[in-house]
């Protein structure tokens, strides 16, 4: 197969696996072969799925053997993704186990160029059913879309970019919590970081206790109030453009549309009247009456039934809340 068509059909698949939001994704060899190898397009879909989902490339034996595989293996790890071979009797059981998450927490990125170390702390946070997404190139972190996450976790000594610098640079664009992961224990260092805008600062090496209690603190804690956007239900609100995104596409909501669905997602769980929710998007001045809630929420369930999702449910003799 040509490069080209290569690239496209993992476009394509990758579409798939973004639509379909799989718990994780295990991808049976064939990345390389004894004729034809394409290390960086093999590296770049596979670190493209594993910010979808937890990615496992189980190999078999035959492939392992090619001299191609120990150039394919370096690129997947540094890409934080779980090489296993598929001889392996724990294989099945290995997978499973990481699917089975259950409801999702929060979305967590993890930043470090320990490959051993972003692993380590994803097992452990996946153990709270935190979707984790890693990373271990700092500089490709500062063009990532980082509306989707709860939380971000720093490590501070990297090549080519520190997390000190990293978090200067991605501060004014991320409204979650930062906890930066340090060997480094003065006192000014650590001022420094928290100075650039970090929330918390864990020293390594750190126990797995400490980790999970503390990013679920955090978690728990952040009630700042959001500036650039903010992800629920599978829905991203962008604050600054007044726009709803699913799965990269723009939601076509009147503003009168936005203004309800922004409301009721920042106050997600509570039930509001349509009276509450007219005074808070049209205010007292409203030409019209709070019935006109009734058909904007009909044509937002339309609009949103569009992309498989129901996110507004009807609380009968009460209002409406967002789910």
């Amino acid at each position: 197969m040509h490069n080209a068509e290569f690239g496209e059909e993992n476009a394509h698949l990758l579409n798939i696996l973004s639509e379909s939001k799989p718990d994780i994704i295990a991808i049976t060899g064939g990345l390389v072969d004894a004729q034809h190898t394409d290390i960086d397009t093999a590296r770049s879909f596979v670190e493209k799925a594993d910010r979808i989902a937890p990615v496992y490339y189980v190999t078999g034996n035959h492939e392992a053997s090619l001299p191609q595989y120990d150039e394919l293996k370096t690129g997947l790890e540094a890409a934080g993704v779980d090489l296993v071979l598929s001889g392996h009797a724990f294989v099945a059981s290995r997978i499973y186990k990481s699917g089975q998450r259950g409801e999702i927490m929060a979305h967590i990125l993890v930043v470090d160029d320990d490959i051993a170390m972003l692993r380590l702390v994803r097992r452990v946070l996946e153990k709270d059913q935190h979707l984790v997404t890693l990373q271990s190139n700092a500089k490709a972190v500062t063009e990532m879309d980082f509306s989707k996450f709860g939380l971000i976790l720093l490590d501070v000594m990297m090549p080519e970019m520190d997390g000190f610098n990293l978090c200067n640079q991605i501060r004014d664009r991320v409204d979650c919590p930062i906890i930066f992961l340090t060997a480094k224990t003065q006192e000014g260092e650590i001022v420094q970081g928290l100075g650039l805008g970090a929330d918390d600062y864990i020293t390594k090496p750190f126990g797995t206790n400490e980790l999970r209690a503390r990013v679920n603190a955090h978690l728990r804690r952040d009630v700042r109030e959001k500036k650039n956007s903010f992800s629920i239900s599978g829905v991203i609100f962008r604050l600054n453009a007044k726009e709803a995104e699913i799965n990269s596409e723009k939601v076509p909501l009147t503003k009168s549309e936005y203004e309800i669905c922004e409301y009721l997602a920042r106050h997600h769980g509570q039930t509001f009247t349509r009276e509450q929710i007219y005074e808070a998007v049209f205010g007292f001045d409203g030409e019209s009456d709070s019935s006109v809630i009734s058909t904007h929420i009909k044509n937002i369930r339309g609009k949103l039934a569009e992309f498989h999702l129901s996110t507004i449910e009807t609380i009968w003799g009460v209002g409406y809340k967002w789910v």
